[in-house]
């Protein structure tokens, strides 16, 4: 479980920065992937699409499939994908805003985490604190 925590971590830094940084510059993001390597190395996940502005739920599938192929290579030992979401907040039953991380690990273990977020005026976003829940496995 230490290690699966230790990967996390590793994966949600350039994760959380990258969508926070998208947010505050454009309002929105296509879903976006990393992974951690066997040797422990973070490595962004980038795909083509062909379509010049692809349906978000493309762009998904196009990583999910990048990312178990990673998987079914043994190229990597833990996955992250952070999709934009609207969400029941499990603390407030509010339906909120939501940057959703999906973490997988080659051990079995699978969790999303929820970082909600309230647009500021005149700019920017808030992040609160976080929610975290079991997922199901996509990846491994």
């Amino acid at each position: 479980m230490i290690q699966n925590e230790r990967d996390y971590e590793a994966l949600l830094h350039p994760l959380l920065s990258f969508g926070q940084q998208m947010l505050d510059t454009y309002g929105a993001f296509y879903p976006y992937a990393a992974v951690v390597s066997r040797a422990g190395e973070v490595t962004l996940v980038a795909r083509e699409v062909d379509e010049a502005t692809p349906e978000p739920a493309r762009v998904l599938a196009v990583l999910r499939e990048a990312l178990c192929a990673q998987a079914s290579d043994d190229a990597c030992q833990a996955s992250g994908l952070c999709v934009n979401v609207r969400v029941v907040d499990p603390r407030t039953g509010l339906e909120i805003d939501a940057l959703k991380f999906s973490f997988e690990h080659r051990s079995g273990e699978s969790l999303d985490v929820f970082f909600p977020y309230r647009k500021r005026l005149p700019r920017g976003f808030r992040f609160e604190k976080p929610f975290a829940q079991p997922a199901e496995r996509r990846v491994f």
